[in-house]
């Protein structure tokens, strides 16, 4: 059914009257939707600041078999919100629509003037309304003044629309004057100047609402879905199964004059999901965070009560109070927070939610004999599989991609040109208790442009960074496992294109790297195990090329095949890592001789 819908509560009441086997396309308008017509709902959020009630403004909940086309409408918000809900939903599919907000909770400032000490701005005060108060930058229209944030802010070249190099978040701004109706003066200690004409993302606001919100769904398809600004995380699924993000583009909306402010913070968030999530043919670019994170939550012992109990706290303070963080048959593992070595598998039978921090959990099986508090519990039933390819990964505040599950992952035909690493392999239960060792990851037939690693970050070791967080790691017991980069293209002008700790059975075949920096190392390798570079072309020969720690001799294999004649690969020398290998280690030999 084709319909003209004229307002937010109207779409709302259509779809209250239909939970299953609807088709329906809207006709192509505007809907505005404030605070004001949004319902409460106490809903807990992954990765967002805790609130006692969400303001929702479209709702579907408990629908199945249902394709909602919005027929190339756009939702224009204003303030705290969330604009599109799914909670409970089997089979559904949204397309066509654009989000967006009349006044970003994000904004940006050009910059006229910057020198060590001072800094001065032209920020359009029609696009992004603001004031000065007693030294400070206030953002208007979304309910209460928002103080600009101390930190995080994010300049962009003014020539290539890259994230400015070396910057990452050392940009702090704090102490204001205003100058005109349009231009401020920061005064503080800028120990990078950056160029004039560059845009500067300026972040204030909380992270209270994401742009789409799903929870306890399957089979979602989200297609052709244009995101220009959220309150918050961009489309956020938590306790999903079978996901699938198809042309989903985060960008400023540039017909409205914004140069480079998109989304809030992340772009893609998706915690404690199973079955299959699939992310094709989508873009991202402009975002104050990480395009995708896939990642899992891990969780705190508190108290041990008995062999099949224990007392568990939700750490992070901005991911608490699920309800649906284990069901009956859920499998665990029980986690060594210092080690990150998992000590057994137990499953779940009961759950019971005391507080937004805190649950007991019990289980059919008693615990692992050494399991004790400061232990952590990982899901191992809510993680995916993960299918990521032909998408644009631009330049963003963070990195790209961030994967943490143990369910297959396949990454192919994709192009980054993120600020920090490209791809990052994380996992920890010590500080952002995103859990999630990988188990069978295959990056192959991508590109990685120079930009990667151009700026540093949390965890940006390399182009692609694996790199948990272990305070004490076992040599014998490596994190993440079965890894390998095949047939990638790296412009790797800016640092290390891998580095890996606590890796085994890695593998590097038929990766073609240009551009190397003369300072090395190319490859950095820490407490890895079952190494193997084989038939990798190089165009420069870093020194040192490979740097090892903590592996003895024999953990890294190298295997070269001849070289087609008839596929020349460019104009440029073409060295095989063999090669490079031995006349690092031959000039070694000769400064020992010495």
């Amino acid at each position: 059914m084709t319909r003209t819908i004229a307002s937010v509560q109207e779409l709302n009441r259509l779809l209250e009257t239909q939970k299953q086997q609807l088709q329906l396309t809207l006709t192509q308008t505007l809907l505005t939707v404030t605070p004001d017509d949004c319902r409460r709902m106490p809903l807990a959020l992954s990765n967002t600041d805790s609130s006692p009630e969400k303001n929702v403004a479209l709702l579907l909940e408990d629908m199945e078999d249902v394709t909602l086309d919005f027929g190339g409408s756009t939702l224009v918000c204003t303030g705290q919100l969330m604009p599109l809900t799914l909670l409970g939903c089997r089979r559904v599919t949204i397309r066509n629509l654009t989000i967006d907000w009349k006044i970003p909770l994000s904004a940006e400032g050009t910059i006229l003037q910057m020198t060590s000490t001072r800094l001065e701005l032209r920020i359009d005060s029609a696009l992004f309304p603001f004031e000065v108060r007693e030294g400070r930058l206030y953002f208007l229209g979304n309910g209460d003044p928002a103080p600009l944030w101390g930190f995080a802010h994010t300049a962009f070249d003014p020539d290539t629309g890259a994230v400015c190099m070396k910057m990452g978040d050392e940009l702090r701004l704090e102490q204001c004057t205003s100058l005109s109706e349009d231009r401020v003066c920061f005064t503080g200690s800028f120990p990078t100047i950056y160029p004039t004409g560059a845009v500067v993302v300026l972040r204030h606001s909380q992270r209270l609402h994401a742009g789409i919100f799903a929870e306890n769904c399957r089979e979602l398809t989200f297609e052709n879905i244009t995101i220009h600004a959220t309150a918050g995380l961009g489309i956020l699924c938590q306790f999903c199964r079978d996901l699938t993000f198809r042309q989903v583009r985060f960008c400023a909306n540039e017909a409205k004059g914004r140069k480079q402010v998109c989304g809030h913070d992340d772009g893609l968030h998706l915690t404690n999901n199973a079955g299959t999530i699939t992310i094709e043919d989508c873009s991202f670019q402009g975002l104050m965070d990480d395009p995708v994170n896939v990642h899992g939550l891990a969780a705190r012992i508190e108290q041990v009560e008995g062999h099949r109990t224990v007392i568990v706290r939700y750490v992070h303070p901005q991911s608490s109070g699920f309800a649906l963080y284990a069901r009956p048959g859920d499998r665990f593992s029980v986690i060594r927070s210092s080690s990150m070595h998992s000590l057994g598998i137990v499953t779940a039978s009961a759950f019971t939610l005391l507080d937004p921090y805190t649950f007991r959990l019990e289980f059919e099986e008693d615990l692992p004999g050494e399991t004790h508090p400061g232990d952590a519990l990982e899901n191992l039933t809510n993680t995916p599989a993960l299918i990521c390819r032909d998408n644009f990964f631009g330049p963003c505040r963070a990195r790209g991609l961030l994967v943490s599950t143990p369910g297959p992952v396949l990454i192919e035909h994709n192009l980054f040109r993120s600020a920090g690493s490209a791809i990052l392999m994380a996992g920890d239960a010590n500080e952002w208790y995103e859990s999630g060792a990988c188990r069978d990851v295959t990056i192959r037939d991508n590109t990685f442009e120079a930009a990667c690693m151009s700026t540093p970050y949390q965890f940006c070791e390399g182009v692609v960074s694996i790199c948990p967080s272990i305070p004490q790691p076992d040599p014998a017991l490596p994190f993440h496992q079965s890894i390998l980069l095949e047939g990638n293209r790296f412009f790797a002008s800016n640092g290390p294109v891998l580095y890996a700790f606590s890796a085994e059975n890695l593998q590097l075949r038929s990766n073609r790297i240009t551009g190397c920096s003369a300072e090395g190392p190319l490859f950095r390798l820490k407490l890895c195990r079952q190494v193997l570079l084989q038939d990798n072309e190089l165009d420069a020969a870093p020194q040192p090329l490979l740097e090892t720690e903590g592996m003895p001799d024999g953990e890294v294999r190298l295997l070269e095949s001849s070289l087609d004649e008839e596929q020349p690969a460019s104009d440029e020398e073409v060295l095989t890592l063999s090669d490079l290998l031995a006349e690092q280690n031959q000039q070694a030999y000769e400064e020992l001789a010495k």
